[in-house]
């Protein structure tokens, strides 16, 4: 009976690309000032959560008191990350090490159309401690992850993705 049918012509379906592109002003807050060093809550719907998750957007840069405060805190998770998940001896994750590869940025910080331009530390904060850290740049036109970092007893909540879908829900605050 199939063949014997008169043979259709395919539908012409037009698709309308549902990705447009997107300026950094569609992508972060007016003015990102307002979220520099402040923790941002995240919820999942539960009144009273067994673990408080929180994030935070730093400048990275040693000039930076508020940087300079979460420095140590931030280099033991990197320490500890490039020991155990990369398998470097402690002698190549020292402190100046980590200031070099990760703090002192090239760029320099600039306010652009109502947002601050620059280096970033993206800290991930599970009850008080900070468990992964997402280094990134916001440039005039994207946000780019450069580096990211976590501490390896949280690896079972693979933190590359979780960070990656974070990064830009957060920067929308």
């Amino acid at each position: 009976a199939k063949s014997k049918s008169p043979k259709l012509e395919p539908a012409t379906v037009q698709r309308i690309p549902s990705n447009q592109p997107k300026s950094l002003q569609d992508i972060l807050p007016s003015r990102n000032y307002a979220g520099l060093n402040e923790v941002t809550e995240q919820y999942v719907g539960q009144e009273d959560p067994k673990h408080k998750f929180q994030l935070r957007l730093v400048r990275a840069s040693m000039g930076d008191q508020f940087f300079r405060s979460t420095f140590e805190e931030s280099y033991m998770v990197y320490s500890n990350y490039q020991q155990q998940i990369h398998g470097d001896p402690p002698s190549e994750c020292d402190m100046r090490t980590f200031a070099m590869f990760l703090c002192d940025s090239p760029l320099l910080p600039r306010e652009e159309n109502g947002v601050v331009l620059g280096a970033f530390h993206q800290q991930y904060i599970v009850d008080g401690r900070i468990v992964a850290v997402g280094v990134i740049d916001i440039l005039p036109s994207c946000v780019s992850s450069v580096y990211l970092y976590y501490d390896p007893d949280f690896s079972f909540l693979s933190p590359g993705t979780l960070t990656s879908l974070f990064e830009i829900s957060f920067t929308r605050k």
